[in-house]
């Protein structure tokens, strides 16, 4: 079998995974894989400021397009800064691959410069944390990466790359006799599918809270037919947002922390009669409070704001305009 370089290996196979874009700072540990990068007329490395800055853009490119998003960083704090972009890539089942580069091995348990074990650094916050040990394991190490990053429920990987295990190594590979791993997919569950529409007809007061699953299995539009049908409020939590049009009859507001108030108390305007005009100031219309969710339009009581709490306001300037009024309507 013919023999290539070892990170010339490791391009082909993200060629072969559909990696075009890839997210970095040059530095001297991870040197072997620029080198091969410089070769390649499928990927296009763009230079971040700072590697967590590189991490998030391969996520926000992971998020927009649902392909593996690809970040590179050299040893040691290039590794600490991509924990954060890691973290949040695990917490909202995002996938990307973070390369980093290491110090030669031999040196690792010399506290060498930049030398930090991000291996151990990184396993709370990816799907699968490792470091090269030799130059045969890597083609192995990239394609198992790729599958796990997207198998289940996707998420983060980190691939750490000594130097004495890429710079001048080579190894035995042959793209024609290699391909993308095989993955699962999660299959819904027809028993638990069932129960959930039982459960919605049978209760008194409904309302859909979709997640993030809605958005990567690109079911928004499903999602919207089935809130029509039953005639049910939806709800999405934060990673559900962009599942349903904000302004739909049958969008009730977010879930969770820092959200405000409850969609009952969402402020509309409604052209009533006009409030009083202060000096210098246009008289402008009575703004009340009605239900959004429900389209058969139930009377709900006036909401009267506590310390602390906050209206979403909507129609843009006319936000402050609202608060004005209901200050002055002595709300």
């Amino acid at each position: 079998m013919a023999k290539m370089k070892v990170m010339e290996a490791a391009v082909k196979i993200m060629e072969d995974e559909g990696v075009e874009y890839a997210f970095g700072i040059p530095g001297a540990a991870i040197l072997p894989l620029y080198e091969a990068l410089e070769g390649s007329e499928k990927i296009m490395h763009l230079a971040v400021r700072h590697e967590e800055g590189g991490t998030h853009a391969a996520d926000g490119f992971s998020r927009v397009t649902g392909k593996v998003g690809v970040a590179i960083g050299t040893s040691g704090p290039a590794g600490t800064n991509m924990i954060t972009g890691l973290y949040t890539a695990r917490a909202d089942s995002v996938p990307i691959i973070c390369i980093t580069g290491q110090a030669p091995t031999s040196k690792l348990h010399q506290e060498p410069f930049q030398g930090v074990d991000i291996v151990e650094i990184a396993k709370p916050v990816t799907k699968w944390a490792v470091q090269a040990k030799e130059p045969a394991q890597i083609p192995w190490i990239f394609r198992n990466a790729f599958k796990i990053a997207r198998e289940g429920r996707p998420g983060p990987v980190l691939i750490d790359l000594p130097l004495n295990v890429t710079k001048d190594q080579e190894v035995e590979y042959d793209p024609a006799l290699d391909g993308p791993l095989s993955f699962e997919t999660p299959e819904p569950n027809p028993d638990a599918i069932q129960r959930a529409i039982e459960m919605l007809l049978e209760a008194e007061k409904p309302i859909l809270m979709p997640g993030g699953g809605v958005i990567i299995a690109d079911a928004a539009q499903e999602l919207v037919e089935l809130a029509e049908y039953l005639q049910v409020p939806v709800s999405p939590t934060y990673m559900g947002k962009g599942s349903i049009p904000e302004d739909h009859p049958l969008y009730a507001g977010i879930v969770g922390i820092q959200t405000g108030l409850p969609w009952r108390a969402q402020v509309r305007p409604h052209r009533h009669r006009p409030l009083p005009a202060r000096p210098g100031h246009p008289a402008r219309p009575r703004h009340s409070l009605r239900c959004q969710a429900r389209p058969q339009g139930h009377a709900l009581r006036r909401w009267r704001p506590g310390r602390g709490t906050r209206a979403r306001f909507l129609g843009g300037e006319g936000g402050r305009a609202t608060l004005d009024a209901l200050e002055e309507d002595g709300l």
